[in-house]
C-alpha cells in the first residue's frame, strides 16, 4: 500500500489537536483569507480547471458539466466561505479527522474543509482523479491560508490523485487510527 497516504493520514491524525483547540477568530481568520485567495486567483483556478475538463474527454458530458467551474461558482463559494466564516463561535471539539471523498467540483472540496475546521476538526479531502490539477491547486491555498493564519498545515490534506486501491487504503487506515484514538482515550 501507499506510504504517501500512510503519511497523510499521520499528519492529519497529528494536527487534530491543535485544530481542535483553534480560537473561533482564528478559524474565522482561515476562512476569510481562502475566500480571499479564491478570488485574486480565480482565473488561475478557472484555466487550470478548464484543461482538467478538457482531458476528461471520456467521461460523459454530464459529468464533464458537473465537473466545470464557473467564475460565478468560484464566487459562490467564496461568499459562501465568509458567510461561514462570519458564523464561527468558540467549539468544544474532540479531536479529529474527517475524510471526505469527492467527487465533485473542488468548490465542494472547499465547503468540506469549511464545515470541518468550524467543527474543530483536520480534514483529509480526496479529491475526483479528473480534476487532479485543480484539486491539487486548491490543496495548496488551503495550506497557504492556514500557514499564513499560524495553524497547522496538515489540518487540511487534499488527495488529488488517489487510486481506486489508495482510497480503500484511505478508508480503511482512518478507521484504524481512529479505534486506536479512542482505545487509548
Amino acid at each position: 500500500m501507499s506510504d504517501r497516504i500512510d503519511a497523510v493520514l499521520q499528519r492529519a491524525h497529528a494536527a487534530a489537536p491543535a485544530v481542535a483547540a483553534l480560537p473561533a477568530e482564528r478559524r474565522a481568520a482561515v476562512l476569510y483569507g481562502l475566500g480571499d485567495c479564491m478570488e485574486a486567483a480565480a482565473p488561475v483556478v478557472l484555466g487550470i480547471n478548464t484543461k482538467d475538463v478538457a482531458r476528461a474527454a471520456s467521461l460523459s458530458d454530464t459529468r464533464r458539466a458537473r465537473l466545470k467551474l464557473t467564475g460565478r461558482g468560484l464566487a459562490r463559494a467564496r461568499e459562501r466561505l465568509r458567510r461561514q466564516a462570519a458564523s464561527a463561535v468558540e467549539v468544544h471539539a474532540s479531536p479529529g479527522v474527517e475524510v471526505i471523498t469527492l467527487d465533485l467540483k473542488p468548490a465542494a472540496a472547499l465547503e468540506a474543509f469549511a464545515v470541518c475546521l468550524l467543527d474543530g476538526k483536520a480534514c483529509v479531502l480526496v479529491g475526483a482523479k479528473e480534476l487532479a490539477e485543480t484539486n491539487c491547486g486548491v490543496g495548496k491555498f488551503i495550506t497557504a491560508v492556514l500557514k499564513g493564519c499560524g495553524c497547522p498545515e496538515d489540518a487540511c490534506a487534499v488527495i488529488y490523485n488517489a487510486t481506486v486501491d489508495e482510497r480503500a487504503r484511505i478508508a480503511t487506515l482512518h478507521l484504524e487510527i481512529e479505534a486506536n484514538r479512542h482505545n487509548m482515550a
